[in-house]
């Protein structure tokens, strides 16, 4: 599966299309559906990757594992304030 299809295959997931990915990444219009041509910078990738909490090897077919695995599992008490950060971080993104 190519870079491209992982990346339409995530936006699914999330239920929004690679273009309004572009528009929330701040992308050109195309780009994404271009790296079938041409190569992503390792800073676009990186971004989508984020977004997605994906790994970039996981997009370049590197792995077959798309999350992230950390070392430790999250109490609950810990997973909501990650989730209360991420929010946080979300709207000031957006604000900007």
């Amino acid at each position: 599966m190519s870079t491209v299809d992982k990346i339409k295959d995530l936006c699914i997931s999330k239920d929004i299309t690679p273009t309004e990915l572009e528009r929330i990444l701040g992308f050109g219009k195309g780009v994404i559906r271009n790296w079938d041509k041409v190569s992503p910078t390792s800073d676009k990738l990186k971004r989508v990757a984020d977004y997605f909490n994906v790994t970039t090897d996981y997009l370049l077919g590197r792995s077959d594992q798309s999350k992230i695995v950390y070392d430790e599992e999250l109490t609950e008490d810990e997973k909501t304030a990650v989730k209360a950060f991420l929010d946080t971080f979300r709207k000031m993104k957006k604000s900007k």
